[in-house]
């Protein structure tokens, strides 16, 4: 039974973009097709 995963979810369809919110935390933008790879 396979409890935890790790999946790296960089992918060629990124753009690399990281955003601060306001609050400090951090948002990294992704494609969702980046899983289907």
């Amino acid at each position: 039974m396979i409890e935890i995963i790790f999946l790296d979810v960089d992918g060629c369809l990124t753009d690399g973009k990281i955003v601060y919110s306001p609050n400090g935390d951090e948002l990294k933008f992704f494609d969702v097709k980046d899983g289907y790879a």
